[in-house]
């Protein structure tokens, strides 16, 4: 879910102004020494510094298309891109065996943020849920979300790397997410639960889509934390 900030940018020492930049190139006499203090300045973020350190042939490949990236004299848009790809992969591999404590953090913070597309722009929401299905360009979040995300996602990888937790039964996993779809259709009602059984649905609203994926996780945490923290690995790694 991670977007990439300017700020993050900023540390790595090679933006020195909040513009969109997307226009400049990045020049440079040796591509492979800017690559490697971009990376020094990089790991001076803490996600950056973990996925250094646990996902190092992934990072390297991500530096690798960073290089190429200034050797073509691409963009600082090009760089930007690469970065998310890096974090979504990773944490793809890591939230599935997420510890407990990380799990319930990142998977609250994932509905603090989509309470907040919620409210501002329904179709930046379901961008954020469902990038692939969706052109338009999404919302840009608070800073103290970006922030806290990072931070979350950071736990996450970095606990799955060095105390990975056991992925639950398929059979636990479908009795616990009964019991979550039932407390959602009481709260929320049943044209939620539809909704639920198919996103994808042209009946569907962008709306519908998101406030009925935020009424899911937000329940799925209501369950006591070691059942919430297994029903919530089960799902991640059924998306």
């Amino acid at each position: 879910m991670w977007r990439p900030s300017h700020e993050e940018l900023l540390q790595s020492g090679y933006v020195t102004a909040i513009s969109d930049g997307a226009e400049f190139s990045v020049t440079a006499d040796d591509p492979v020494a800017w690559t490697k203090e971009f990376s020094k300045g990089l790991q001076q973020n803490r996600l950056y510094e973990v996925l250094a350190i646990r996902e190092p042939a992934a990072y390297a490949d991500t530096l690798a298309k960073i290089e190429q990236v200034v050797t073509d004299q691409g963009t600082m848009q090009e760089v930007k891109v690469v970065l998310p790809e890096l974090v979504a992969a990773s944490s793809a591999r890591h939230l599935p065996h997420c510890p407990d404590d990380a799990m319930l953090r990142y998977t609250r913070q994932l509905v603090a943020e989509l309470e907040y597309l919620g409210r501002i722009d329904a179709d930046a929401c379901y961008h954020y849920l469902f990038p692939a299905r969706s052109d338009n360009a999404g919302a840009d979040l608070p800073e103290p979300l970006v922030q806290a995300e990072l931070a979350a996602t950071t736990s996450c990888i970095e606990g799955a790397s060095l105390n990975p937790a056991m992925l639950p039964s398929k059979e636990a996993v479908s009795r616990s997410l009964q019991m979550v779809i039932h407390r959602v259709d009481e709260r929320y009602g049943a044209r939620v639960t539809e909704v639920l059984a198919d996103l994808e649905s042209p009946q569907v609203t962008r709306r519908e889509a998101c406030l009925a994926t935020t009424a899911l996780y937000r329940e799925a945490l209501s369950l006591p934390p070691p059942e919430a923290a297994a029903t919530l690995r089960g799902m991640f790694a059924g998306s």
